[in-house]
């Protein structure tokens, strides 16, 4: 698959070449553009680690969740099952499990939070990314109508991209407005 088309040294990039993070070509004063890539794509894989251990916490406090119920529900088995046993110091070993059981799911709980965090912080990066993406699309897109325009070359027609609430959407209203049962 070409990323890019040339027609007399003019060329055009697809998105999938407009997302990769060092292009080929490259705009005048484009060196700092360069280093906050390089410093966003540093970020980006530091969240990854992030991410990747969070999710490894998680399935740790969920092991010791386990073990902290299977603890809990064999006290009680015993309890039923050893009569003689004081029920005063009986019912501190419960109250004790039970409490070290709710500690353990709380921190699956905390783990899974810190899950979403880190996954609302990615996703806000990657729409942060995509409007950088956008802005560069729409910089080709001018570039292009220009060089036509200049050379006094046909402009093709261009459909233009409908929009959602004032904001352009590739997708037909039909589609998104379907589910909503406005259309």
């Amino acid at each position: 698959m070409s990323t890019s088309c040339c027609a007399q040294n003019l060329l055009s990039y697809t998105s999938d070449h407009l997302k990769t993070s060092f292009r080929k070509y490259c705009r005048s004063g484009q060196e700092a553009d360069i280093r906050m890539r390089r410093e966003a794509e540093e970020y980006e894989t530091q969240l990854e680690l992030s991410l990747a251990h969070t999710r490894n916490v998680i399935s740790i406090t969920e092991q010791c969740a386990t073990i902290r119920r299977h603890h809990e529900a064999r006290q009680l088995l015993e309890l039923m099952h050893a009569q003689y046993k004081d029920p005063e110091q009986s019912a501190v070993h419960i109250a004790r499990s039970a409490r070290d059981t709710l500690l353990a799911e709380e921190e699956v709980v905390v783990s899974k939070l810190r899950e979403a965090q880190l996954l609302v912080t990615k996703l806000q990066n990657t729409v942060e990314v995509t409007r950088l993406q956008i802005r560069d699309a729409n910089y080709q897109l001018g570039y292009l109508l220009d060089y036509l325009h200049v050379n006094k070359k046909l402009i093709p027609q261009i459909q233009p991209t409908p929009c959602v609430n004032g904001v352009p959407c590739p997708i037909p209203a039909r589609v998104v407005f379907w589910r909503l049962n406005i259309i």
